[in-house]
């Protein structure tokens, strides 16, 4: 249809398209994008904040580039408003009048793929410790999240998982699987650098495998404890209780037993008077 034909009604049909829209994704609850563990909204928050948001504006239909921008800035929360709003747009981004959104998160993926915010994730997870409280496997999953934004080739990153609970693991048998690992991992590679045919390399569920491995020996070990120790002990108490005892029943026995008025035990004789020699 010519342009110039068009009617006022349907100049309108975007319009309101896009405001029924924006009332249906208005009404669902999208949190906004916070960060984890007190700390600074980092990339693994932003992208996981965003494959919601995406997966929001499919469900409600939304794909006006200008409608997704506005929604985005109501729904992203504060924090991640003010990383957006020092960002700028660079030549190689989206044009920002005719794809705003598009041209916004790429303003927010350049961001966090700084070489800086990398830098920063290694930093942490080479410092990464494992809590108090925290399961191996809670620990591990936790070191595999900061490692995903690192950067890493997939080699080298499950290399810098397995050396996080190698060197900060809180017992001895996770450092000494996640050890006995990395030494596996350096031998393979050491195999392909020295071949010219890839070696069968291990992966992020080799780890996880061997740490519910643990995990089962360790449940075993506490039930057995449970069971066995506990047992024990009551068989060493009443051994021990019964050898206490055994001098007074000797002694009440050599003289008729029984524990009646004016019986007393041999070790605690009435004192005699001794007879006077003249």
């Amino acid at each position: 249809m010519n342009p110039a034909h068009r009617t006022r009604e349907e100049d309108t049909v975007p319009d309101v398209t896009r405001w029924l829209s924006s009332i249906t994704v208005g009404s669902i609850n999208i949190p906004e994008c916070k960060p984890s563990e007190g700390e600074q909204i980092g990339r693994r928050n932003f992208d996981q904040w965003v494959d919601i948001f995406s997966s929001h504006m499919d469900l409600a239909g939304v794909t006006d580039e200008v409608t997704k921008l506005a929604l985005f800035k109501v729904k992203a929360g504060s924090a991640l408003l003010e990383i957006f709003h020092h960002t700028k747009s660079t030549q190689d981004a989206p044009n920002v009048e005719t794809f705003p959104f598009a041209n916004a998160m790429h303003r927010m993926r350049t961001y966090f793929r700084s070489s800086s915010d990398v830098m920063l994730q290694r930093r942490r997870l080479r410092l990464l410790a494992q809590d108090a409280n925290e399961s191996d496997m809670a620990y591990v999953a936790r070191a595999a999240k900061v490692a995903r934004q690192c950067n890493f080739e997939d080699c080298k990153e499950l290399e810098e998982i397995v050396g996080t609970p190698a060197g900060h693991g809180r017992s001895k048998e996770l450092r000494v699987v996640a050890m006995t690992l990395l030494r596996e991992i350096n031998d393979i590679k050491d195999w392909n650098d020295l071949n010219d045919v890839k070696k069968v390399e291990l992966t992020y569920q080799d780890l996880i495998d061997r740490i519910r491995g643990l995990e089962a020996i360790n449940l075993n070990e506490t039930h057995y404890k449970t069971k066995y120790n506990s047992n024990e002990q009551v068989t060493v108490a009443a051994v021990e209780a019964d050898e206490a005892f055994t001098p007074i029943r000797q002694a009440q026995f050599r003289r008729g037993g029984g524990s009646g008025v004016g019986r007393f035990n041999s070790r605690f004789q009435p004192y005699r008077r001794p007879e006077s020699s003249h």
